[in-house]
């Protein structure tokens, strides 16, 4: 089996954790990440085989459960793409009143799942926050057909608060999905990579140029010289110094 996709990530796992020219080695041997006596040397491979088994699929490779451990039975299977990406956040470090840890740990702390914690971090909750725990929407019970929120204080429906905010009711119903804090429900939406915020109203380039019926080129110029806002929609206009020295052109010949 020595041409295996197995073998060879045996080899690839020792050599990470012992072979100071590996390119990797920082991040494994040079953290003090090593692989149990039983899983190297002669007799090493047979042993690692026998516990983690044949490689599913091509695309899965070999995979620590926890990142900070070492490479033993029961820290050791094979892992999605997915699953290797979950653990590199889960292992992120970040430093909370002088103290680092990772984020699995942080969560732990707070009582929160993973991803959580990460959308917390993400987000730039402030430090004192967030460890805080779990923070529950309070809904009342369904009042003609109405579900209602309470936040800061004032019940109101989905549809209201999105009257009043001017956020959609998808996007409200969306955060709550995904449990944000009450204070964030009415944040306003950032508007996207390559748009552009006309009053209240956020479009990309290209929208508000085929509004306006100009180019994308012509309507980035316009922002660019600093046209006012009420001007950036203006239909084309001819420009009369270039119109006039065209007729004089014209009429020379």
């Amino acid at each position: 089996m020595s041409r295996s996709s197995e073998y060879r990530a045996w080899i690839a796992m020792n050599q990470r954790c012992y072979n100071k020219n590996n390119r990797y080695y920082h991040r494994y041997g040079g953290r003090g990440i090593e692989v149990c006596t039983e899983w190297r040397g002669k007799g090493g491979f047979l042993s690692f085989y026998q516990h983690i088994g044949p490689r599913p699929t091509p695309q899965h490779s070999l995979g620590r459960i926890d990142n900070n451990g070492n490479y033993v039975p029961g820290n050791v299977r094979w892992e999605t793409v997915q699953q290797q990406s979950t653990n590199t956040v889960r292992c992120k470090e970040f430093t909370i009143g002088g103290a680092t840890k990772c984020i699995a740990e942080w969560a732990r702390i707070a009582g929160v799942d993973d991803k959580t914690m990460a959308r917390r971090i993400e987000a730039g909750w402030p430090t004192d926050r967030l460890l805080s725990p779990p923070e529950k929407h309070q809904y009342d019970h369904l009042v003609n057909g109405k579900r209602l929120i309470t936040i800061e204080g004032r019940t109101q429906s989905v549809t209201e608060w999105s009257e009043e905010s001017g956020i959609n009711v998808q996007t409200i119903r969306a955060r709550l999905r995904k449990g944000l804090p009450p204070y964030r429900l009415l944040s306003p939406v950032r508007p996207k990579r390559n748009c552009f915020r006309i009053g209240s109203v956020a479009k990309s380039l290209k929208e508000w140029a085929g509004i306006a019926g100009i180019s994308v080129a012509a309507f980035s110029r316009r922002i660019s010289n600093g046209w006012p806002e009420h001007r950036l929609l203006d239909p084309p206009q001819i420009d009369f110094h270039q119109e006039t020295e065209r007729k004089n052109r014209h009429d020379a010949k």
